[in-house]
């Protein structure tokens, strides 16, 4: 009587540690998911922020200007700019616009990825948008990255990088 139920708890007990076991594997692998969801949004927050500043850094054919220095000149005038770009046959504005979906497609494109990208001056101005596709679903943004001092504000530059 005594072995059969010192049998039973070892039964039992041994029934108890593979639970145990199944719950703690059952706990890392939903800590592993979780784990790689966040590397994945932060390598695209950093995409998204990384990428807007380089771009913006970028010198243009435009008189050799960065694109940061067209935007400027484009939020103090708001009627296109006030800097001809001969080698485009256009204005600032419209050159910056042309400039960054250029660098945007060449670069988000081959990830597959869709954008959408505004430069905000405070008030209604909104001197910069390009954007590819239509994001619907969660969007990684380069917020807080960019804002850029002109005469007239302050120009806040966003990118969003469509999941």
């Amino acid at each position: 009587m005594k072995t059969k139920s010192q049998t039973e708890i070892i039964g039992l007990v041994i029934i108890v540690i593979l639970f145990s076991l199944a719950i703690l594997f059952a706990l890392f692998i939903i800590a592993q998911k979780e784990s790689a969801s966040l590397k994945q949004d932060y390598t695209h927050k950093e995409l998204a922020s990384n990428l807007l500043r380089a771009a913006l850094q970028t010198t243009t054919d435009c008189r050799g200007l960065e694109i940061t220095q067209l935007l400027q000149d484009c939020a103090n005038d708001n009627q296109g700019g006030i800097i001809y770009c001969e080698a485009k046959d256009m204005y600032s504005c419209e050159y910056a616009n042309e400039t960054m979906a250029v660098l945007l497609n060449k670069t988000l494109i081959p990830l597959n990825k869709d954008f959408e990208l505004s430069a905000e001056l405070e008030g209604d101005f909104d001197p910069l948008h390009v954007s590819r596709g239509v994001c619907t679903g969660e969007k990684i943004s380069s917020s807080p990255c960019c804002s850029i001092p002109t005469d007239a504000g302050i120009l806040n530059i966003r990118l969003d990088i469509c999941n």
